[in-house]
């Protein structure tokens, strides 16, 4: 404490070390039970300790958290077992079958030492955080089993195979809080305010069923190989009832949410066709096609989450806080109201149209088409050259459905001035909207399909060249390069504001985006990477030198640029609905148009390989980024002062050797 307050003041003589243990120990084990049943058995237990992580950068959090208020985090425990029987019944029948079983928790919890119930400091104006681990820790566990198996029965012309695969898992999250669910906030020094939270929580929910059941076969009519393939998938999750007890600001709170069925409930076929012709007859020359449906693979919270209550919780809130007696403790007595009205209930502001969470072929899914053709140029050499078309459909848009486009008011702004900036800045950037005050904070989201609205496409093109040659005396070259661009277009939400896309990825479109065809149809240019691989036998001390080259373009640049209300009320013609101090997010370059320098390294290794008695020594020495390049691999995409400025640059030099011992 200070005569004016309460400040930190950091400790520079007991400097924090920032520590992480990792280990891996494992089991197989195979019996062959009969000389026709073979049995496998395979564990894992992985251990992964780290004293300062979880998202908060290197260590004192950027400068601004002191170390004692970085959480520590462990996975524990990380496991998995697997099981797996084969038996080739006759020639031409192969049954197999086999179970998996994971269990996975990773944990954030304050610092040792720190009581749990200490509360952790924040400084407004630095936004410097001190004394304890602020905000909500907790466990996240995961449990995971499958099992599977399948028929395979090879004839001179056919190779057939049928098999199923059952999946289940479940979540279960924990959330609980520092300083009796109290974070202290000062403003130079003073008591300003303090957030709670809701804490304690539990959060489940559950994969009840992932099944798949799938035939191919492969069918061979002379020079053509036909490979033919269907699979039916069925995926059901849900929330399971859950109960909330009382906590430090819900000490009423007794409440139990019931089951939530069918978030959601999927059925899809998806077929699968390929074909190899060998042109010449002589198999040196191939062609191939093929033409495959695939569908989007969710994690189990990707949907139940904003289904679930206890997620949708109001978890913390903000009171002003007058210290009248200056104890630095805050009293009842000294907060004022709460922030959020529905604090520790559940606010549900965004959920899912149930046409999107249930029936047959409404899972996300993208269709891909490829052609290519091999060919031996000469013998151990050859070259291949491929194309790939990839589009994606029942792509999903968030609207808004407590506005409409109606309640929006468009606007334009000047663009900064900058030479780094398309055309040096100064442009005119429209497109923009703001929603009028008599909606300000209404939100009622519903994510459905973007079909019921107009045309989003997503498509992927790509190309790739390749050779691989093993030449004389043991040489061999192998590399190629990948051509690719993915192309969006989402301009049927021009003139509704009330919509907001994500992409196929999941990526949601950048606030701030202006709503205009330069920023609404992205077509980057098509961009190339490059791979090299070469190996040569040294003829003499039985060593081996290796090199691999690789070249990637650079990052995309954007620049995020944060608007004042008096740089927007000359087109608005009012104030924006946050306010005359409220402030506005623009994006001032359109995706896919400017990008950094590209990323080239060479990696350099020589290995030598000899025996002692009945062991045998690899011996290697790596050179990692030879030539010491520094190019940026991220930097700021914030406009200002520090835009452009390298937040990532490519790993320096690195030297390593290595032994392995083989007995």
């Amino acid at each position: 404490m200070t005569p004016n307050g309460l400040a930190y003041t950091p400790d520079l003589s007991r400097p924090a070390l920032s520590t992480s243990t990792k280990g891996s120990e494992n089991l197989r084990l195979t019996w062959m039970a009969t000389p026709k049943n073979k049995i496998g058995l395979y564990y894992e237990y992985q251990q992964n300790w780290e004293n300062y992580s979880y998202g908060q950068g290197s260590l004192g959090g950027g400068g601004t958290t002191s170390p004692e208020s970085i959480s520590k985090y462990y996975v524990e425990p990380n496991y998995w077992v697997q099981a797996h029987w084969s038996s080739p019944v006759t020639s031409r029948l192969l049954l197999e079958a086999g179970t998996t079983f994971a269990n996975n928790n990773w944990v954030m919890t304050p610092q040792a030492g720190n009581p749990k119930e200490l509360p952790a400091v924040r400084e407004l104006r630095t936004t410097t955080v001190w004394r304890n681990l602020p905000g909500t820790v907790g466990q996240n566990a995961t449990h995971q089993y499958n099992v599977s198996g399948s028929l395979s029965y090879v004839t001179g012309s056919h190779t057939f195979k049928t098999g199923a695969l059952l999946l289940r898992a479940t979540s279960h999250s924990t959330r609980d809080s520092t300083g009796n669910a109290t974070t202290l906030q000062l403003l130079d020094g003073v008591p300003s305010s303090v957030v709670v939270y809701a804490t304690p929580l539990e959060i489940d929910e559950k994969l009840g069923t992932q099944a798949g059941i799938y035939g191919q076969d492969q069918w061979k009519i002379k020079h053509l190989a036909l490979y033919l393939g269907l699979r039916f998938d069925y995926y059901n999750a849900s929330v399971p009832a859950q109960h909330l007890g009382p906590g430090p600001w819900v000490p009423n709170r007794d409440v139990t949410f019931a089951e939530v069925s069918n978030v959601p409930n999927w059925k899809d076929l998806s077929p699968r066709l390929g074909a190899v012709y060998d042109l010449f007859g002589n198999g040196k020359t191939a062609l191939k096609a093929s033409l495959s449906r695939y569908l989007f693979g969710p994690e189990i919270i990707t949907f139940t989450r904003l289904a679930n209550p206890v997620g949708a919780i109001a978890s913390n809130a903000t009171r002003t806080w007058t210290d009248s007696n200056g104890d630095f403790i805050p009293q009842l007595s000294e907060l004022g109201s709460l922030s959020a009205a529905t604090f520790g209930l559940p606010n549900i502001t965004t959920r899912y149209d149930p046409d999107v969470l249930n029936g047959f072929g409404k899972r996300s899914y993208n269709w891909e088409i490829s052609t290519s053709v091999q060919h031996e140029l000469f013998p151990r050499v050859a070259i291949s050259a491929a194309y790939f078309r990839r589009w994606w459909k029942n792509l999903l848009v968030t609207q808004n459905q407590g506005v409409t486009a109606a309640d929006f008011d468009t606007y334009c702004i000047t663009a900064p001035a900058d030479s780094r900036l398309p055309a040096g800045g100064g442009n005119q950037i429209c497109g923009l909207f703001d929603v009028k005050q008599a909606k300000f904070g209404v939100i009622q989201n519903v994510i459905t399909f973007a079909d019921n609205f107009g045309d989003q496409r997503e498509v992927y093109n790509g190309f790739d060249l390749n050779i691989t040659a093993r030449l004389p005396n043991g040489a061999l070259l192998s590399g190629g390069t990948n051509t690719e661009r993915m192309s969006r277009n989402t301009c049927y939400t021009l003139n509704d504001a009330s919509l907001v896309t994500a992409s196929a990825q999941g990526v949601t479109t950048p606030a701030g985006t202006p709503r205009s065809s330069a920023y609404c149809d992205t077509q980057p240019p098509f961009l190339t990477q490059v791979k090299l691989y070469g190996a040569y036998p040294l003829p003499w001390w039985k060593m081996q030198v290796s090199a691999t080259v690789q070249s990637t373009p650079g990052p995309e640049i954007l620049a995020t640029y944060t608007a004042r209300n008096a740089e927007i009320v000359p087109s608005l013609i009012r104030n924006l609905a946050s306010g005359p101090t409220g402030t506005a997010t623009v994006q001032l370059i359109p995706n896919g148009t400017l990008y950094g320098d590209r990323l080239t390294q060479l990696d350099f290794r020589v290995s030598k390989t000899f025996n002692l008695g009945r062991a045998r020594f690899q011996t290697a020495f790596d050179l990692y980024n030879l030539f010491n390049g520094n190019p940026v691999i991220a930097q700021n995409n914030t406009f200002g002062p520090a835009w452009q400025r390298p937040t990532v640059i490519q790993l320096g030099r690195l030297a390593k050797f290595g032994v392995q011992v083989n007995f």
